[in-house]
């Protein structure tokens, strides 16, 4: 039965993955991996910004967990702008490019948020999601 309740819920969330995205090109990193964001996904939510990116490699590379190999990866940032933290709070990978092939690994659990060095990859990521135009307002 817990099994069952847990296929539910990947599924629900992954369901969510296929709405329609507005993949924009933010960076490509020494490494060879391209990371896009999801301009359309970008939005207020419990005092942080959300937003889903899409990590590329034109290598497989090796997940720490499970041995698989994936070539893409989706991840859902949570980002705090004023403190210029970042969390991931779900991890996606493919075993094709830009979300194709299968689904190797899933992981909904949220990972402590951190403070991003100055001029790394994930303060490019921060600064770009932090500069769009999203309505901050509070529900009556």
């Amino acid at each position: 039965m817990a099994k069952r309740v847990a296929s539910t819920i990947v599924l629900s969330l992954l369901s969510t993955l296929a709405i329609a995205q507005e993949w924009v090109f933010i960076y490509k990193t020494s490494a060879d991996r391209t990371v896009y964001v999801d301009a359309k996904s970008i939005r207020f939510d419990e005092g942080f910004l959300r937003a889903w990116t899409l990590n590329d490699y034109p290598k497989a590379q090796q997940l720490r967990r499970g041995g698989e190999k994936y070539k893409s990866a989706m991840v859902l940032y949570r980002l705090d702008c004023v403190e210029e933290k970042i969390s991931a709070d779900q991890i996606h990978a493919y075993s094709g490019n830009m979300r194709q092939g299968k689904n190797v690994f899933n992981d909904t659990r949220p990972t402590e948020m951190v403070v991003l060095p100055p001029g790394s990859p994930g303060q490019i990521l921060l600064n770009f999601v932090c500069r769009q135009n999203i309505s901050v307002t509070t529900p009556p």
